[in-house]
């Protein structure tokens, strides 16, 4: 029904599996039959039930409290209501062995039950809120968006098309834990503890952990592992060996904060196909600091690359000993110095210039994004302008106090009074 309104009564038939009835487009659809033939008891048994771009689902025919059938909440704007007008988040707990659950198209989920997934339960974008969610043996939770309550889980949890964050962390017995290539899975500081575990991070972006105990040993043979939230620690119980791909290592900010992984077990890095990824996202007072240490063993390895290390060569140093790796900062960091050369100025002015407008990896100050955006814009320009001046002048002035064309005429712009936020472009 798209953008019509449908009222069914007495009765209505979905022929099993195969039938769908759907609002869409703004349009509502009323149920309210004293016999439902997919309607046993509060179990919805069959069909494909749909509402979305702003449609109306008014199942008046009963409550709905266990989904067995395929339950579609697709659109920001979609409502799925049951007796009484009583919105279906409020009364459904359970989706069902044979249910599936879409909640898709940046839709939230504000539910008020305790919830337990035994099918399969999909998110596209929007907001997952239960007071708990119980994922099964043999049910998946999958896609991207965010769950906000702890998942207890003895199912699958897969990240696939994006960022899925469970910032209620993840407490398991036996759980699988996939991240696709190109997804990510966040845990947003919270923790990730299934001593049962099937996981080892080959794709994807493992992002956030504040702590990690799988019962198992870390194995990474590619992706990412960043660890803490935003600038913060990761502790893993066990050892960690990375034979391939990334560790993400933030650093900077008040208290001069710096990601770091700590093991309580051996840590093995790959001589080939490893990588250490730095990535300064404010000021950072010179010294040393800790980015990956083991507790109760030992260290062995070096990484192969260090992610634009021919950018940071006169600011970064990176150490080894045989229970960890540091960071040494032979100057302070500015906010703006974005050629690493201890002074804000031009050529800082000219980097962002020469990247004006660009959509490029969130938190790299390389490619001229002080602000950490991922979009190189008024924000960047702000940040080299509220710092101008700041720290020593290198001993080539010329190089620094010499403007080219495109920096007189932004200049002018700033005289104008340009200092609002670019969309993306």
């Amino acid at each position: 029904i798209n953008n019509q309104n449908l009222t069914v009564n007495p009765s209505v038939l979905v022929n099993g599996a195969a039938g769908i009835i759907e609002a869409v487009g703004g349009g509502d659809i009323r149920v309210n039959p004293s016999t439902l033939t997919n309607l046993s008891g509060t179990t919805l048994t069959g069909g494909t039930w749909r509402v979305a771009g702003g449609g109306l689902f008014d199942f008046d025919a009963g409550s709905i409290e266990t989904n067995a059938a395929e339950l579609i909440l697709a659109g920001t704007g979609s409502v799925f209501t049951v007796i009484s007008s009583t919105p279906i988040e409020d009364v459904l707990t359970t989706n069902a062995s044979a249910g599936v659950l879409r909640v898709i198209d940046n839709r939230d989920y504000p539910g008020t039950t305790a919830f337990t997934n035994a099918g399969d339960l999909e998110l596209g974008g929007g907001t997952f809120s239960t007071v708990s969610l119980d994922n099964q043996a043999g049910a998946e939770l999958f896609g991207f968006g965010e769950v906000t309550a702890q998942v207890a889980s003895a199912g699958t949890v897969r990240a696939s098309g994006g960022r899925l964050t469970l910032s209620g962390g993840l407490s398991g017995s036996g759980s699988t834990v996939i991240i696709e290539v190109g997804s990510t899975l966040d845990f947003d500081g919270s923790d990730f503890t299934d001593p049962g575990a099937t996981f080892a991070l080959t794709d994807g972006r493992l992002e956030g952990p504040a702590n990690i105990n799988l019962g198992i040993d870390l194995n990474q043979s590619g992706g990412t592992l960043a660890p803490g939230a935003k600038v913060g620690e990761t502790q893993l119980v066990g050892a960690y060996d990375l034979a391939g791909g990334n560790l993400e290592t933030q650093f900077g900010g008040a208290g001069n904060p710096i990601d770091l992984l700590e093991t309580t077990g051996n840590i093995s890095i790959a001589l080939t196909g490893t990588s250490l990824d730095l990535r300064p996202v404010d000021a950072m007072a010179m010294g040393t600091y800790t980015l990956l240490r083991t507790t109760g063993g030992t260290l062995t390895g070096v990484f192969q690359n260090v992610t634009d290390l021919g950018i940071y060569d006169d600011l970064v140093g990176i150490q080894y000993t045989a229970t960890e790796v540091t960071l040494t900062l032979d100057r302070d960091l500015l906010v703006g110095d974005l050629n690493f050369d201890g002074f804000v100025g031009i050529a800082d002015l000219n980097i962002v210039l020469g990247a004006w407008n660009q959509n490029v990896d969130v938190g790299v100050w390389p490619a001229g994004d002080p602000s950490g955006d991922g979009f190189i814009g008024i924000d960047d320009l702000n940040a080299v302008l509220s710092n101008w001046n700041a720290g020593t002048p290198p001993t080539n002035p010329g190089a620094t106090t010499i403007p080219e064309p495109a920096t007189f005429i932004l200049m002018g712009l700033i005289g104008m009074g340009v200092t609002r936020r670019s969309g993306r472009a």
